[in-house]
């Protein structure tokens, strides 16, 4: 129920168990993907963007920093909505040893970053390992180029944002919104 002035009204929602799904792929060319389902946890919309972005001039380097006050909106528009139970799953993947410290820390704030600003807005969130994921969609070893073909696959609706090979990271996180429902199934 929601309480609209000093009237009681009920909430044209509340008989709906709609479900949305966030999904995250981290990291300055990862994306946002929402899948939004029915009550038998079918897709009815779905949508994907990247995350805002800005480079700056950090010494003699260019810097790619995230755009916090759109980054923010951008997540607080899909994760806080009224009238579906939502699920946010970040992927919980790690800087390589090949990775240089800059790119480490990098990634590692841009993971944190994420993780933070989705646990102001809400207590359920799935943090799910790269290989866990990708294993019900490509193959072991697959470069993200298989994860492109694969989303492009599953969501035909998609191939205008998904056909340059820079797609990846909308690719993952649909692909992870997707593991997620996939185990929503399955319980």
């Amino acid at each position: 129920m929601m309480i609209i002035g000093s009237r009681v009204q009920k909430n044209k929602f509340a008989n709906y168990k709609y479900k949305r799904i966030v999904a995250i792929d981290p990291g300055f060319s990862g994306a946002v993907a929402c899948l939004d389902l029915d009550t038998n946890n079918n897709v009815i919309a779905h949508y994907a963007d990247y995350f805002p972005t800005e480079v700056k001039k950090v010494g003699k380097a260019n810097r790619t920093y995230y755009e916090l006050t759109t980054l923010k909106s951008l997540i607080r528009n899909y994760a806080n909505i009224i009238c579906f139970d939502v699920d946010i799953v970040i992927e919980h993947s790690q800087s390589m040893p090949h990775d240089g410290r800059v790119q480490a820390f990098a990634f590692g704030y841009s993971f944190g970053l994420l993780h933070g600003l989705c646990l102001s807005l809400r207590d359920n969130i799935t943090l799910v390992k790269p290989n866990v994921w990708k294993k019900v969609f490509v193959e072991k070893g697959a470069d993200k180029e298989a994860s492109r073909l694969k989303a492009i696959e599953l969501f035909p609706q998609m191939a205008d944002k998904l056909k340059l090979k820079k797609s990846h990271g909308l690719a993952e996180a649909l692909l992870i919104a997707e593991w997620q429902r996939r185990k929503l199934l399955n319980e």
